[in-house]
């Protein structure tokens, strides 16, 4: 089974569950209006911690630099950040 196909038979499991609590179709907009705002704040969520892991690898980038320019100019082993 595919993952397509597995995503295809969750979301009519999902279907059937808002059938089953709100019989009312005019009232299944409120679900699915709930469904893609989880998605997107989901979606957000792995924005936002993938853009965080990339500042954290730009940073230790920089600093491994210039840690290698202060030994360079002290190989006696003192690190002076000047």
């Amino acid at each position: 089974m595919t993952p397509e196909d597995e995503l295809a038979d969750a979301l009519g499991e999902i279907a059937r569950d808002i059938a089953l609590i709100e019989p009312e179709p005019k009232d299944w907009g409120m679900w699915v209006n709930y469904l893609l705002e989880s998605l997107q704040s989901d979606t957000q969520k792995e924005r936002k911690s993938a853009a965080d892991e990339e500042m954290l690898l730009d940073l230790r980038e920089a600093l491994e630099t210039r840690i290698g320019e202060a030994n360079s100019k002290n190989p006696k082993g003192c690190v002076g950040l000047d």
